[in-house]
């Protein structure tokens, strides 16, 4: 590397972080940061005009278009109250046991995730309802509410996830095949989710000292059949990209269409609802194409210091064992995600890692999942813990504090890095069921 490209690369790097710290937006930091990074090297003539080709290679992009039908569709069904019932169907089957509605929340959670992508919305969901019902039963609140923060995350795993279709967009990866590789390691991480509630209340019962009364088999009855339509939705979404029948976009404006009518017809929505879905996905879409621009903008100057070369080039000639490699990948995630966002931190680092992953022979689907799952332990790890902050915020109660949040979280955590070592050990987990699609 010449010492232009090493005087700019130190610029840069300094620039974004001084903005991260002083609170400026991820996105604008890394723009900002790239642009004077590439002036340094080419000149601001050639920085300028790569910015503009970045704004409308990104804005242009067909597959980027599932990204707000997704996210209406989720806020839609969130808006109506379509999903509202799922916590009590998963209740009345799992309600019983000890911690049973801390499992019903996380099943919740993970079904919620199969018609919305958001974690946000999982947690505006769930939170006003299962916290206070837990609450009733004598549920410890703070451990409700790491339970609720903790699962949310979900979303991000089970399919249609907004963060695999931001992965599939940065790595040229299939989205449709990432969408089938995140189900076996989402239900396993409910399953494993919900063995770690049941001996932290059987090491502890006052977290969850009381059970819910015993419901019949016809009242289960009835709250599955009122769970059906929006479990078809998920169903043709999922089932139609599976079988070949749809892209990505196009199951999205299907789900879409559906869950509108549903919300129509149950009169769980009105105009006002509607727009509101429309607002806030508005807003949502526009984060998620100035995060991809600020990360284009930053991945295309250090591509031009020869950073990422070099640095590929170093690390194959350390000769290290690919699992230390993943290792060390693994502490990169957890450590950065103590100051940055879980999409900043992948449209950030994404780039340069993902070259050193594929020449140590892992699948890039893989990796897709593990990225995943390593960012959804960074938004509940301390100090910055997002999904904490967040939850404390819907809960709403003066006795759900972010601190004793944290304390109880670190259960939740080790469950997280089972499943990774799983897949890791095991990565056909991952890969199997992609590699059966049409």
């Amino acid at each position: 590397m010449s010492a232009d490209a090493i005087q700019a690369l130190i610029i840069g790097f300094a620039t974004m972080f001084f903005f991260l710290f002083i609170g400026v937006p991820i996105a604008w930091s890394m723009l900002v940061s790239g642009i004077i990074g590439f002036s340094i090297v080419a000149g601001i003539g050639k920085s300028l005009a790569t910015f503009n080709y970045t704004v409308w290679a990104v804005a242009s992009k067909e597959m980027l278009v599932c990204v707000p039908l997704f996210i209406i569709m989720g806020m839609i069904a969130f808006e109506s109250g379509l999903t509202v019932k799922l916590f009590a169907f998963a209740s009345s089957f799992v309600g019983r046991l000890k911690g049973g509605l801390a499992m019903a929340l996380s099943v919740a959670c993970g079904l919620f995730g199969a018609v919305s992508g958001s974690a946000f919305a999982a947690l505006g969901t769930f939170g006003p309802i299962a916290i206070p019902e837990m609450t009733k039963y004598r549920y410890n609140k703070n451990f409700a509410a790491v339970v609720l923060a903790c699962s949310a995350t979900f979303a991000a795993m089970i399919p249609p996830s907004l963060v695999f279709i931001m992965y599939g967009f940065l790595s040229g990866t299939s989205i449709s095949q990432l969408f089938m590789s995140g189900i076996f390691p989402g239900i396993i991480t409910i399953v494993v989710y919900c063995i770690i509630i049941y001996v932290m209340v059987r090491r502890n019962p006052s977290l969850a000292p009381e059970a819910p009364p015993k419901i019949s088999w016809r009242q289960k009855g009835k709250l599955a059949l009122s769970n059906v339509p929006i479990g078809c939705v998920a169903l043709v979404v999922l089932g139609g990209i599976y079988l070949g029948w749809f892209t990505p976009t196009e199951s999205a404006g299907i789900g879409l269409f559906l869950v509108l009518m549903l919300a129509i017809a149950s009169r769980g929505i009105g105009l006002k609802g509607i727009f509101r879905s429309f607002l806030v996905s508005g807003r949502t879409v526009a984060m998620i194409l100035f995060l991809l621009i600020g990360g284009y903008s930053l991945s295309t100057f250090i591509a031009i210091t020869g950073t990422a070369a070099a640095l590929e080039e170093y690390i194959t000639g350390l000769g290290l064992n690919p699992y230390l490699l993943i290792l060390a990948i693994f502490v990169l995630y957890i450590v950065w995600g103590c100051v940055l966002d879980a999409m900043g931190m992948m449209v950030l680092v994404l780039p340069v890692l993902l070259p050193l992953v594929t020449n140590a022979g892992f699948s890039p689907i893989w990796f897709g999942v593990f990225t995943i799952k390593a960012l959804e332990i960074a938004t509940v790890t301390p100090p910055i813990g997002m999904n904490i902050f967040i939850t404390e915020g819907v809960a709403g109660d003066p006795d759900v504090k972010s601190e004793a949040m944290f304390r109880l979280v670190l259960p939740f955590v080790i469950a997280d890095t089972i499943v990774l070592a799983l897949i890791t050990a095991f990565p056909e987990i991952c890969i199997w069921l992609p590699g059966t699609m049409n």
